[in-house]
């Protein structure tokens, strides 16, 4: 057997562990590898659950102790990385970074925005501060793994504090798979996103028929698609009829990671800075403007609409503009695109819905259209370029129909073959989601697990072989 040893950490939720184990298990197999060193302690409902426990059985399980309060002092053993960090810490996208700083910087300026409640518009200099101490904690964990031989690391994530722990796996050689929606993808140092499909990816997909993709686009235009956003669907409550020449912004979850993928062109720091700006900038406009909310924000523990005001308070007191509407619910996402001019997102899966609908979108971080088409979208690459789209009528935002047909194919993709969530019979919940919904999920996984056994071992293998992403077990089937 290898000397070398597996890694598990990012934060994995204890559901998540349920198919983890048996990838993992059999990816370790094939590597020759018998020990596993995991973040923290295994979840005792996995390690009663008969079919993990045979599996963890083969393998020596090193449990990583849980970090003391004493370890907040590792800081000081990098004092010159300290004093780099709040010199550059709001310079993020207006600074050339070494790689590694890179991802460092943008790991703390991310889990500071987490932290922060519905009243803050920016982290308090506490949050700051808590959020580089986890982040250089977790720097010299992840010095200690590479010398202790580590090949492969498994990460419940590529955000947050761990940005930077993976950037120092991948400079290092070591293999890093991090879990997104229900599957699982291999991690460079160009970064990968679940939704972002590479071109030599999308050619991949070319025997998919247009009737194919065009059918599932009508029925997920009916709320009826494998995108869970797309099927929250509100009344509507605002009459486009009464008002010509309505543009959208489709908000982000204001306080999730815009960095799972960074785009170091982008001409805004973050969701924060982009929204703030664009209000400042859209109520000068003669047209009317909708903000819309991301229907899973309150799942996600967000009240947006709460955050919006306080921005739109704070920029014009009790003189809001006119023509800005603050639509939390409002219409559904096709008939809003159906009946706009402008959409605008951060790089939001709204992208692929308005060229799908023949509208081109103002993006301002990479999406899969910008990396397999550019002339579908326009990326501004200024604040006088984006401010001169979101005012200008210059410009034309009708798409031809070979575009959109691109766009539909593409959400088929991402929404038919990426996620393995339908063969778990599990159930997508969300971090504000009731114990009785994670519950439920963990007793849905564990009963179809032992029917999924082979198909989870099969994933491993394919990972070991050097696949790029995991696929629904259909995929196999056409494609291989």
């Amino acid at each position: 057997m290898s000397k070398k040893k597996i890694f598990i950490g990012g934060a994995f939720a204890e559901n998540q562990f349920l198919y983890l184990i048996p990838i993992l298990g059999q990816y370790a197999k094939y590597k020759k590898i018998n020990t596993l060193i995991f973040e923290k302690q295994i979840p005792i409902k996995i390690l009663k659950n008969s079919i993990c426990q045979e599996i963890l059985r083969e393998f020596n399980c090193i449990e990583k102790k849980k970090a003391s309060f004493l370890s907040i002092f590792k800081v000081f053993k990098y004092p010159n990385l300290l004093l780099f960090i709040f010199f550059n810490l709001n310079k993020l996208n207006k600074k050339k970074f070494s790689y590694f700083n890179n991802e460092l910087l943008h790991g703390i300026w991310d889990l500071s925005l987490r932290s922060m409640n519905d009243n803050q518009l920016q982290p308090s200099l506490y949050q700051i501060i808590k959020s580089i101490i986890k982040n250089i904690c977790e720097i010299d964990l992840t010095k200690v793994l590479v010398k202790d031989n580590i090949d492969t690391a498994f990460m419940g994530h590529n955000t947050y504090k761990y940005k930077s722990s993976i950037a120092l796996f991948l400079m290092n050689n070591v293999n890093v798979f991090f879990q997104s929606s229900c599957s699982f993808i291999k991690q460079n140092i160009n970064g990968r996103l679940f939704n972002i499909i590479e071109k030599n990816e999308f050619n991949k997909f070319k025997i998919i028929n247009s009737n194919v993709a065009n059918k599932y686009f009508i029925k997920r235009f009916k709320g009826r698609g494998n995108n869970v956003d797309i099927k929250i669907i509100d009344k509507i409550k605002f009459n486009f009829k009464k008002k010509s020449n309505v543009n959208v912004v489709f908000l982000h979850v204001l306080k999730d990671s815009p960095y799972g993928l960074i785009d170091n062109s982008r001409i805004f720091k973050d969701y924060f800075d982009w929204i703030i700006f664009t209000i400042r900038i859209i109520s000068k406009s003669k047209e009317h403007w909708i903000l819309k909310v991301h229907p899973s924000s309150f799942k996600w523990g967000e009240n947006t609409k709460k955050i919006v005001n306080n921005i739109m308070q704070n920029e014009f007191g009790k003189n809001l503009p006119k023509n800005i509407t603050l639509d939390y619910k409002g219409f559904t996402i096709n008939q809003i695109i159906a009946k706009s001019n402008r959409i605008v997102t951060y790089n939001g899966t709204v992208h692929l819905e308005a060229v799908a609908l023949g509208k081109k979108p103002i993006i301002i971080s990479h999406t899969t259209l910008s990396k397999l088409k550019k002339n579908m979208v326009f990326k501004p690459i200024s604040l006088k370029n984006y401010q001169d789209l979101l005012l200008n009528n210059k410009y034309n935002f009708h798409l031809e129909k070979k575009n959109m047909l691109i766009a539909k194919k593409v959400l088929y993709i991402i929404e038919n073959y990426f996620s393995f969530i339908k063969n778990l019979n599990s159930i997508h919940f969300f971090p504000n989601d009731k114990k009785i919904v994670i519950n439920k999920d963990f007793k849905q996984i564990t009963q179809k697990l032992k029917a999924n056994l082979n198909y989870l071992k099969f994933l491993g293998q394919r990972l070991f072989i050097g696949d790029n992403r995991t696929f629904v077990r259909e995929f196999y089937k056409i494609f291989n």
